[in-house]
């Protein structure tokens, strides 16, 4: 797997939000993400996702190379999210997931 840890690619201003989730996701294509689309089957609740980056990727392109996935650090809301159309009231004013980090500390913002 390779070290280098790009950038984030943002497909939306985070901004407007006071946090973003962050998961883990795996693929077994490197092409990253035009939305998430395909995220909404396998996450519940799931709203919008607002950035993306490849954290691994496997190494060399030869014959060997068979089941290597990329690993993704994506950057997501759920529809009750602070700031989503459905948002639970506990989110509104305070409190967030434990999977969620600040926007403003998110390099880049």
């Amino acid at each position: 797997m390779s070290s280098a840890i790009p950038a984030i690619t943002w497909l939306e201003d985070p901004s407007p939000y006071a946090y973003l989730r962050k998961t883990y996701y795996d693929s077994m294509s490197g092409r990253g993400f035009k939305t998430g689309n395909g995220l909404k089957r396998r996450i519940g609740n799931f709203y919008k996702l607002l950035g993306y980056r490849i954290i691994a990727k496997p190494e060399g392109w030869g014959a060997e190379r068979v089941w290597e996935t990329y690993r993704y650090e994506i950057y997501w809301l759920k529809d009750y999210d602070r700031g989503c159309p459905n948002e639970l009231p506990g989110y509104a004013t305070r409190g967030m997931p434990t999977e969620a980090c600040l926007v403003k500390e998110l390099s880049g913002w």
